[in-house]
């Protein structure tokens, strides 16, 4: 979403004329978008939080700041280091065919079919 206002309320990527609550928000986009099928090519859902729809040409840089990829890295981190851990219990240290197994599931092609 490209603007929320202090009350929490966010303009609608599809429709200037929307301001919906930040309750209402997914449900909103998730009608509007099949709404508008002809925006979805310039406006694109983020792999991280399918909240946000964000323009085309500006999903690189949300990419960078996205505070909800910070939350998945870190998930991706406690899922990495747990792996290690057990794999430390069984065979002394982390085997990178695992770490590789658990990586698989962060897949760019994966992200892409949510856009």
């Amino acid at each position: 979403m490209s603007h929320t206002f202090s009350d929490g309320q966010t303009l609608c990527p599809y429709n200037d004329s929307h301001v919906v609550s930040r309750l209402r928000v997914i449900p909103h986009l998730v009608k509007c978008r099949q709404q508008h099928p002809h925006l979805m090519e310039k406006i694109k859902i983020c792999p991280y939080n399918q909240g946000h729809h964000i323009p085309s040409q500006e999903m690189t840089t949300h990419l960078a700041t996205c505070k909800e990829f910070e939350s998945s890295k870190l998930g991706l981190s406690e899922r990495v280091h747990q792996q290690g851990n057990s794999s430390q219990k069984k065979s002394g240290a982390t085997s990178t065919t695992k770490l590789a197994a658990i990586l698989k599931d962060f897949d760019d092609e994966e992200f892409a079919e949510w856009n």
